[in-house]
């Protein structure tokens, strides 16, 4: 093993957390971030009752599945539908010289620019 690797797996528990802070102060001045530091050292946990006696049940009604109808002019599908099936949303006036073919489902866009 090299020496430096010898001394970046000799590092104390202090000596990383300095590196990451410095490592984190560097970053922060590069790219105009700010981190938030937090005041309070523990969050508060609510305390939840727990309740003293059963609570009864409620009769939940059953809900009946609706059928699709033979007649309903629509055939009846028995697989999901596919992203590329459905047709393009329509996009406003001031992007259809951008978008003629309106925007595709599953599909990302991006505008550059303001």
């Amino acid at each position: 093993m090299s020496e430096a690797m010898v001394a970046v797996m000799m590092t104390t528990q202090e000596e990383r957390t300095a590196l990451a802070r410095a490592t984190l102060a560097r970053a922060e001045l590069l790219t105009g971030a700010r981190s938030l530091r937090r005041t309070v050292s523990e969050i508060p946990v609510p305390e939840v009752p727990v309740p003293a006696a059963p609570v009864p049940e409620v009769p939940v009604p059953e809900v009946p599945v609706p059928r699709p109808r033979a007649g309903d002019g629509a055939p009846v599908r028995r697989t999901s539908l596919v992203t590329s099936e459905r047709p393009s949303l329509p996009v406003p006036d001031a992007l259809s010289a951008l978008l003629p073919d309106g925007l595709r489902r599953g599909s990302t866009v991006a505008v550059l620019g303001s």
